[in-house]
């Protein structure tokens, strides 16, 4: 932690237009705060883990290296969540996430915000149950220690969680507008948040865009999150990315050869990486447009 923490705090919190007051509400006084902004205290870890929820931001912001409060375990657990998402391993996923419930790891609620994310997702694609899965996103994002005026992270991943099962059930129309409310929270965010947050969010878009039949429009937000993920030199989501756009020029122009050559430029990026559940998916629905 170094002695410019009150300019960070002060910065963050004037980026989100949040009082000092607000800040201050159930933490500490107004006048800490004051205080704390004009480096004239160093907050205790206490005080500065709940400001850094109520801002949307981890810890991690406030230091020179995340390493110095970082929890291993719950970091693994995270990104093995994660990783069984992207392999639509929805029953081990939803076997990981009950068990950590019962972890003391997992008691603050913006862990168990993220625990409950990923169950409401998994709920809807094992059970086919969108009411029950909605039921839990929303408690998930009633766990957010966020102010009206700013958001975060988590947060958003789970409002786009809800817009996915509303394409997923035919409620494009609803799906869109949350997309739309998305986006105006994605520029409400630092400037240093996670690019594949915006790579997630904008792919989404395109398949929603399909979904409605704004093929175009699809294409654009295909071609934005290729863009993303060539400038943070990245391959998250390029595979389905690069699939999404082969589909949307099909149904846009039936052009068979330009369709069929941005899929097989996905199923390169899915043999990189060994996802063999999508390798297959994309060849069935090459095979589709061949016959």
């Amino acid at each position: 932690m170094d002695m410019y923490i009150g300019d960070k705090i002060k910065e963050l919190r004037m980026h989100f237009n949040i009082l000092q007051g607000e800040l201050a509400k159930g933490i500490c006084t107004q006048s800490t705060i004051s205080r704390i902004e004009k480096n004239e205290i160093i907050p205790n870890a206490y005080i500065l883990y709940r400001m850094a929820k109520r801002l949307g931001v981890g810890m991690d912001y406030f230091y020179e290296s995340e390493s110095l409060l970082k929890l291993d375990y719950v970091q693994n657990v995270r990104l093995e969540l994660a990783r069984l998402v992207r392999e639509r391993n929805y029953k081990e996923v939803l076997k990981l996430v009950r068990m950590e419930k019962n972890n003391p790891l997992f008691r603050r609620d913006e862990l168990m915000q993220i625990l409950l994310w990923r169950e409401g997702f998994c709920v809807y694609y094992l059970n086919n149950d969108p009411e029950k899965a909605f039921q839990i996103l929303y408690d998930a994002l009633n766990l957010t220690p966020t102010t009206e005026k700013n958001t975060s992270v988590i947060d958003i991943d789970i409002l786009a969680s809800i817009a996915a099962i509303h394409d997923e059930i035919g409620q494009f129309a609803k799906s869109a507008e949350i997309y739309r409310d998305i986006s105006l929270k994605l520029k409400k965010l630092p400037a240093n948040y996670d690019a594949n947050l915006a790579i997630r969010v904008t792919y989404n878009s395109a398949v929603n865009a399909h979904y409605l039949a704004n093929y175009q429009e699809a294409i654009n937000f295909c071609n934005k999150t290729i863009e993303l993920c060539r400038s943070n030199l990245t391959m998250y989501i390029l595979g389905e990315t690069y699939f999404q756009k082969g589909e949307s020029l099909y149904a846009l122009t039936k052009n068979k050869e330009e369709a069929l050559f941005w899929m097989k430029k996905s199923i390169v990026i899915f043999e990189l990486i060994k996802n063999e559940g999508a390798i297959k998916y994309v060849n069935d629905e090459m095979n589709k447009l061949v016959d």
